[in-house]
């Protein structure tokens, strides 16, 4: 697989929620192929914004450590689900536990704040109890590092994005 991220290769769909890659991308600093999410800053926009994408740019470029750094937080938040009684001890004992299927890769409205956000939405092996399903997170990099990651809560999509993250408040 070549690891050149061409961003003129990338085409997208419009639809209600932004704009989402037409096929799965290639992104190297997760070493897996996803989707594109765009939160249009626009009605009309129809691709990355400047700042979305000078922030993918850093992103796609992201350093080792930090995805370390949340890998290890991976592992610490699958044991706090554990003394929390919310998934089976059996599903983080395996040797692709901590291997994340990830989904999509989002880039959020971020025009009115200096900093660069990513989420990265990701489906871990870590079966639920009592149900059939496996926990979704959400992954939250702030300037090129890792901030933190918490089960799927769409909060990009959420009042608290423009007021905690996408202000000009936020330094």
């Amino acid at each position: 697989m070549d690891n050149k991220f061409d961003f003129a290769k990338i085409v997208y769909e419009n639809n209600e929620y932004g704009l989402i890659t037409t096929k799965k991308i290639y992104i190297p600093a997760i070493n897996f192929e996803t989707e594109i999410w765009i939160n249009k800053e626009q009605k009309n926009q129809v691709n990355f914004s400047k700042k979305q994408q000078a922030s993918f740019k850093k992103f796609i470029e992201i350093s080792e450590d930090e995805i370390s750094l949340m890998k290890q937080e991976l592992e610490k938040y699958a044991q706090e689900l554990i003394q929390e009684n919310k998934i089976t001890k059996k599903s983080i004992k395996s040797k692709k536990a901590f291997d994340l299927e990830y989904k999509a890769i989002i880039i959020p409205q971020q025009s009115k704040t200096p900093k660069n956000y990513i989420l990265v939405l990701a489906d871990t092996n870590w079966k639920i109890k009592r149900s059939e399903y496996v926990i979704e997170i959400e992954i939250l990099f702030e300037n090129n590092k890792f901030s933190f990651l918490q089960e799927y809560a769409g909060l990009w999509t959420r009042l608290e994005w423009n007021y905690d993250y996408n202000t000009k408040e936020n330094v």
